[in-house]
């Protein structure tokens, strides 16, 4: 068996040969490892699923009901697969089947509030924004820096993000530095989710484009019953909705609207010539994606 090593400084001068080059189309795909990244120890991060998992469980086990219901659906996914997605996959689909029935010690209605608080624990997580802007801690993100990289490098085309968080720090960022972007929402009273614009690989073309393929922290469904039209819309910096949570259903979810459009503006960013993609963060777990 052969012994395979990589020289670090070599990868990185090809790296910089790939960025020199003004006429590179060039995309990122930023996964949940992202939002760990510390620039310094007062960095603000988001942790990955098993910290995340352990931190919605010990809110939840304070319920006594909840305790117990928790510890027989861990023995039954098992220690190693036990997750927050296969936690809210197995929860979900109990509910989906209970009827008038008992498990776990639980019925339909508790499934249901079972499902409301893992993804309100959710979004407790992920909603630190506020904490961040307080306590003057924008200076301390990573994604500041790149953003002063993205605001310093003078390309013929627009930097294009793609990434699976729900956090606002790539907002924080872009912002911080006065970055113009664009993230398919459109409007001032009340932004709406613009399709046609993600369709359109030419549109606002100098602009830094953000696309959060698996939704955000603001976004909501907004159902209109007498035209029976459903609309994303997006709330100020709000830490309500997030509309794919980590569960088997987001690959349902990821087929409708607004998700169909930010994959396949992915996908013929990429069939364009002359285009890099870079992975960062990302455990390439998410099957819709790869």
């Amino acid at each position: 068996m052969k012994d395979f090593t990589h020289d670090p400084s070599e990868y990185i001068r090809g790296l910089q040969q790939l960025l020199v080059s003004d006429k590179k189309k060039i995309a990122f795909l930023f996964g949940a490892g992202t939002s760990l990244a510390k620039k310094n120890k007062n960095s603000y991060v988001i942790p990955a699923i098993g910290e995340m998992t352990k931190e919605v469980i010990n809110e939840l086990s304070k319920n006594p009901k909840f305790d117990s219901a928790l510890k027989e659906i861990k023995q039954e996914i098992g220690k190693e697969k036990f997750n927050i997605e296969t936690l809210l996959s197995n929860v979900e689909e109990k509910r989906n089947i209970i009827g008038n029935g008992n498990l776990n010690g639980l019925e339909k209605d508790d499934f249901e509030t079972l499902i409301t608080e893992i993804k309100l624990q959710i979004r407790k997580i992920v909603c630190v924004h506020n904490d961040i802007i307080v306590n003057d801690a924008i200076k301390d993100l990573i994604h500041v820096d790149f953003a002063e990289w993205i605001g310093r490098a003078d390309r013929k085309c627009a930097i294009e993000i793609f990434t699976t968080n729900y956090d606002y720090f790539f907002e924080l960022g872009l912002e911080e530095k006065n970055i113009p972007y664009y993230d398919g929402f459109t409007g001032s009273y009340k932004p709406f989710f613009y399709p046609e614009s993600v369709d359109d690989l030419s549109f606002l073309p100098k602009q830094t484009k953000l696309w959060k393929i698996h939704g955000s922290l603001g976004w909501h469904l907004d159902t209109d019953i007498d035209k029976k039209v459903e609309r994303v819309w997006r709330k100020d910096s709000d830490c309500s909705d997030i509309l794919i949570y980590p569960s088997t259903l987001k690959y349902a979810d990821s087929k409708k609207q607004p998700y169909i459009a930010l994959r396949d503006r992915l996908t013929n960013f990429l069939k364009q010539p002359d285009t890099i993609l870079i992975t960062c963060g990302y455990s390439f777990s998410d099957l819709h994606i790869n």
